[in-house]
């Protein structure tokens, strides 16, 4: 029961399919004789945003006067609202940009604040290394001044004595 069900499905398909036939467009009222067309165009020069173009209307079958690219209508009025809103566009994308850049440089701040901080901290911390030992360097002075008195005192009376013993 399946199978026939399928295969009647699969028919409905296939049937369809032979009816279908490409989409055709009707001709314009201009058909393709023998009649010479000899409409000049005239140039058009039309502003868009910053952009002045020299253009022609073409009707259909007329030879364009220079060599070059056709335009559709519809990409024209496409070409017409990008480089109209080019303006805001690009102001949007300035402020885009610039927050873009703000956030960097805030970044940049904190971390170089952060920075500064640490390094204050570690000057302050060789500053109290330096006047450590700047005292210990003196207290090693003062007791180097000391043992040199003491042995030199020492040895002064172990000279004398021994100058003393060689005498009696």
């Amino acid at each position: 029961m399946n199978k026939v069900i399928s295969i009647i499905i699969m028919s409905c398909f296939f049937l369809n399919s032979l009816n279908a036939q490409p989409l055709r467009y009707e001709e314009d009222e201009l058909h393709n004789d023998s009649r010479v067309i000899t409409w000049e165009p005239a140039p058009i020069n039309i502003t868009v945003g910053d952009l002045e173009l020299k253009t022609w209307l073409l009707y259909r079958l007329v030879p364009a006067p220079e060599p070059g690219y056709l335009i559709n209508k519809s990409d024209w009025i496409e070409i017409r609202r990008m480089l109209d809103s080019l303006d805001e566009e690009i102001i949007r994308v300035k402020k885009v940009e610039r927050a873009s850049c703000d956030a960097s440089l805030k970044e940049k701040d904190i971390f170089c604040q952060n920075l500064n901080a640490d390094l204050i901290k570690e000057i302050d911390t060789y500053k109290i290394d330096i006047t450590e030992n700047k005292l210990e360097i003196k207290s090693l002075k003062k007791e180097n001044f000391w043992t040199k008195i003491i042995s030199g005192t020492v040895i002064i009376g172990l000279s004398s004595v021994a100058v003393y013993q060689s005498i009696k």
